[in-house]
């Protein structure tokens, strides 16, 4: 969740340049604002409007958060003016926020008009300790004014004063712009808050805002939290589901809590926080299974991607351009294996042995199983056929999938004779329902001429059994042999033709796709490989089809002698690649950063269905705006959707932005110890009890130190 503390509703300055705060807009358009709070997950907001505090304003967007189903806890609040007696440059007036509870609405609003008592919010003013003074009955949270050094700053005599006139629940804090400016106030030990300060109500930018994991319910809860209440910091966090891992390494065991939401690990390098990060992912593996975890190592993105780039062209390449592998071949094979000859031959068999009660019957049945191809002219007059077909059918082989063969057939040219189709067609419009039994015919001689003539004489002996077979099995052999010289024509239509396709593989961010484009051509060793093919198809109806077969394979398994070679493809192929993003740019490769921010990218924006994300220095080869715009905005979200999120990182914006429910920090030279604890408090534990300070580490480990952390604050300027 997110709190905004400083948030506007109504322009009342003159001074207020360049805002478009407007009230009626406001009103008009709050669906859609209430809308954009939801969306970015904001649950506590105050209302701090310049010199002024509206309680028409405060009630609307009460109602209005109730009309649509909003739970957003609604402060009371106040930008107010004020000036430090103290300071050498008296006619400096600053900003000041004031929140108090929603409990105290009606004594706030009547305190302010107390204190305003009608002046003009242009020229209205009130010194700073007297202010203090006059809300001392109120719990508040107070957000100091904090500039330039030269322009203004408060006196250090004022500071102490306010220290003593605050209330003991009150959280007093410097007003900053932004993390930046937060993380040098830390290293001086002064508290900092940050809002939108919005200037309009449209598109207002929260993603600014710290995404907590704490859940605050009322103000006294908002109090516990700034104030770093230890007890109720670690009440809340118990609520997020720990898990406890054991971790064994050769060097240290110990017990690591890992928090729903996110989970920092950071220290020096030879620390150990690879190795540390390795176990987790192995136990969560367990917990969760591996297809529900994600996992990005900074340092590998180079061969991740390479990876998916040969499977993507692979996946191109297979629907565009035939399989030239071991795969094919052994499909062949597999597609014979299944042909139940072993059933046919049983079926002709029994047939053979079947004694009819009537000799013509079944001498005719004979005539038709012994008919060859070449025979067929003489005999498939429209009379013969029309009778035998009627008298017959039910003792010929029943077949119900072959409605369309003859169209198949027809359609494929493998059957060129006009006579025999003009007949075929006579009869079809007799028969319609029995077309396939001719065709059946057709084939099966083609196909079972050799098992025919070894039992046609045995047909005729006539030995005798009590049964008729109903199917010999022949269109499911036809149907095999079918589907691989269909196949076979699919292989070999493909001439020297360059073969084109792309697809979009992946984002290199949230907006841009990477599309894949490969340009394929057969190499000039495509000649064997036809060959083989095409004796392949030539012996599909005969014996030496296991031998063509064979030859095929003995050629592949040459082929693949290249035990690098992934597919034959690339044996068989010439490959050439191009990238193609949506914002327009072409490229033959992609950089080592842009590569970085493909594989990440997809890891947490295309994957975001997994249960836990682990991150090992992702920030290698990205840049900060893309960790600030990016990687962090999904972190956020994951932890918003309570899914696990376990980083080990040198990077500051990582560390501080993602609001780490759990810190593991790993000691250069106690190799044997983990410090413990979490970004609310400024303390972390080791197993021992034995402390060190948070924000010595962080500014250490992550900012380069304290002098380089002041030198960005020189040149970056405004806090």
């Amino acid at each position: 969740m997110r709190i905004d503390l400083h948030h506007h509703i109504q322009k009342y300055k003159s001074g207020e340049i360049g805002t478009e705060r407007d009230f009626e807009y406001f009103k008009n358009n709050i669906e859609s604002i209430i809308d954009d709070l939801r969306r970015n997950d904001v649950k506590v907001i105050a209302i701090t409007d310049h010199n002024t505090f509206s309680m028409e304003h405060y009630k609307f967007l009460k109602e209005s958060f109730k009309k649509y189903d909003y739970d957003c806890l609604l402060l009371p609040g106040i930008e107010i003016d004020v000036y430090d007696l103290r300071s050498e440059k008296l006619e400096i007036t600053a900003n000041m926020n004031i929140i108090v509870s929603n409990e105290n609405l009606e004594l706030f609003n009547e305190k302010i008009k107390e204190i305003i008592n009608g002046c003009n919010v242009d020229k209205f003013r009130i010194e700073i300790t007297e202010l203090f003074k006059k809300l001392k009955s109120f719990n508040k949270i107070c957000m100091l004014p904090h500039y330039q050094k030269e322009k203004y700053m408060l006196n250090l005599e004022t500071i102490n004063e306010i220290s003593q006139l605050k209330n003991e629940n009150d959280f007093i804090a410097f007003e900053v712009r932004n993390l930046t400016s937060a993380k040098v106030l830390n290293k001086s030990n002064l508290p900092s808050l940050y809002g939108t300060d919005n200037k309009k109500h449209k598109n207002v930018d929260y993603s600014k805002l710290p995404n907590i994991v704490i859940e605050i319910k009322d103000f006294n809860n908002l109090l516990l939290f700034l104030n770093k209440n230890p007890d109720f910091i670690e009440k809340e966090l118990n609520k997020l589901n720990v898990y406890e891992i054991d971790v064994d390494l050769d060097w240290n065991s110990e017990k690591i809590k890992i928090y729903n939401g996110s989970n920092l690990i950071i220290g020096s390098r030879g620390t150990g926080k690879s190795e540390i990060l390795s176990q987790i992912k192995l136990k969560l593996e367990e917990k969760y299974n591996e297809e529900n975890i994600k996992y990005f190592n900074g340092s590998d993105t180079k061969s991740e991607f390479e990876k998916i780039l040969k499977d993507e062209t692979y996946k191109l390449q297979k629907n565009n351009i035939p399989i030239f592998d071991l795969k094919v071949s052994e499909a062949f094979e597999k597609t014979f294996e299944n042909v139940n000859y072993s059933n046919l031959k049983n079926n002709l068999s029994a047939l053979k042995k079947y004694k009819p009660v009537e000799n013509l019957r079944f001498k005719k049945i004979q005539e038709m199983n012994a008919l060859s191809l070449p025979m067929y002219n003489e005999i498939l007059d429209e009379n013969f056929l029309f009778k035998t077909l009627i008298k017959y059918k039910n003792d010929i082989e029943k077949i119900n999938e072959t409605k369309n063969i003859f169209k198949i057939l027809e359609g494929k040219k493998k059957i060129e004779d006009n006579n025999f189709i003009n007949t075929t067609n006579k009869i079809i419009e007799i028969l319609n329902e029995e077309k396939q039994l001719l065709i059946l015919k057709w084939f099966s001689n083609k196909i079972v001429s050799q098992l025919v003539i070894q039992y046609k004489e045995k047909i005729l002996e006539n030995k005798g059994i009590d049964y008729l077979p109903n199917d010999l099995g022949l269109f499911s052999i036809f149907k095999k042999h079918w589907e691989i010289e269909k196949e076979i024509d699919n292989l070999l239509k493909y001439d020297d033709n360059v073969i084109e396709d792309s697809k979009i593989i992946g984002f290199i961010n949230e907006k841009v796709s990477v599309s894949l484009k490969i340009f394929t051509k057969l190499k000039n060793n495509k000649v064997v490989l036809v060959k083989s093919l095409t004796e392949i198809k030539n012996s599909l109806y005969k014996t030496s089809i296991v031998s063509c077969i064979e030859n095929l394979k003995n050629y592949i398994k040459s082929l693949e002698k290249d035990k690098q070679k992934q597919n034959i493809f690339e044996t068989i192929y010439s490959l050439k690649q191009k990238f193609i993003l949506s914002d327009g740019s072409i490229n033959d490769s992609l950089s080592s950063g842009q590569q970085s921010n493909f594989i990440l990218t997809n890891k947490l924006l295309l994957d975001s269905n997994c249960r836990v994300y682990i991150l090992d220095e992702p920030e290698k080869s990205l840049d900060n705006l893309f960790i600030s715009d990016f990687v962090l905005s999904k972190i956020n979200d994951l932890v918003k959707n309570n899914k696990i999120v376990v980083v080990a990182t040198h990077n500051a914006n990582i560390a501080l932005r993602s609001f780490p429910s759990q810190i593991i920090y790993r000691a250069y030279g106690e190799k044997d110890k983990s410090y413990f604890g979490n970004i609310f408090l400024d303390e972390l534990i080791n197993s021992e009890g034995k402390k060190n300070v948070s924000t010595n580490i962080f500014v250490d480990l992550l900012e380069g130190g304290e002098k380089a952390l002041f030198e960005r604050e020189k040149i970056y300027g405004k806090h």
